[in-house]
């Protein structure tokens, strides 16, 4: 089941598709000329391209790297882009009010303004998606940094240490419900939501997602929180 997130980059990359359909479809019959028919297309299909990229990332990839990549790439390639394109749309517009002082049907000035939505839309999700990873990098950071770790990674953990893929299968998870919903997974900070697949720790009972915890475990076998040893309690 789809969380709320994946719902909504999901009903934006519908409606992209549908405002690029229709300018495809009715390319000769709308009246605000090629130059705003051209930029409503260019536009609808830079931003489907956008979100279908990291809908794909979150989804398919449990690499950290690989998703902080794309938010960077969002960053400073893809969201000066779609500024830029937003600004030169405005200005195209409003050449074409001044010059014949309405531009096209109903369905033409919405789907226009519909576009300049989504845009704003796109700008909230990506700052709010790459201050969501800031924040997970600086947790890491901070784990990586702490004397603690230091003693793990320089005393050698091994595979006699770290759970394989077998033993993190064996480990019961279930679906968020109840009184786990909206509180933090601590690993990405990010709020758990209904549905979504949790782990509960053997011993401290400490409640992560699960991919998560599971990426965690196998480098670590201590509890991120309590720094209780996992697999001392581990059946």
């Amino acid at each position: 089941m789809f969380n709320k997130r994946t719902l909504i980059e999901l009903v934006l990359i519908v409606f992209l598709l549908s405002i690029a359909g229709f300018t495809i479809l009715e390319w000769e019959s709308l009246d605000c000329k090629l130059l705003l028919n051209i930029w409503l297309l260019l536009f609808s299909m830079i931003l489907l391209c956008a979100r279908s990229l990291f809908l794909v990332v979150t989804l398919m990839s449990n690499s950290f790297s690989m998703i902080t990549c794309a938010a960077c790439l969002f960053f400073f390639v893809i969201n000066p882009l779609i500024i830029l394109l937003s600004l030169s749309g405005i200005s195209i517009y409003i050449a074409y009010l001044v010059q014949h002082d309405s531009c096209g049907s109903f369905y033409d000035v919405w789907i226009f303004f519909a576009c300049l939505i989504l845009s704003s839309t796109h700008m909230i999700l990506s700052i709010l998606q790459s201050i969501r990873i800031y924040k997970s990098m600086r947790y890491l950071r901070a784990m990586i940094n702490d004397p603690y770790m230091q003693n793990l990674i320089s005393g050698g953990l091994n595979d006699s240490t770290s759970f394989t893929h077998e033993e993190l299968s064996r480990m019961p998870s279930f679906r968020a419900t109840g009184l786990t919903i909206n509180t933090d997974c601590s690993i990405c900070h990010e709020k758990i939501l209904s549905e979504e697949l949790l782990r509960n720790l053997p011993g401290c009972t400490h409640t992560f997602h699960q991919n998560c915890i599971d990426n965690w475990l196998r480098q670590n076998p201590t509890c991120p929180l309590c720094r209780n040893n996992v697999r001392l309690n581990f059946l």
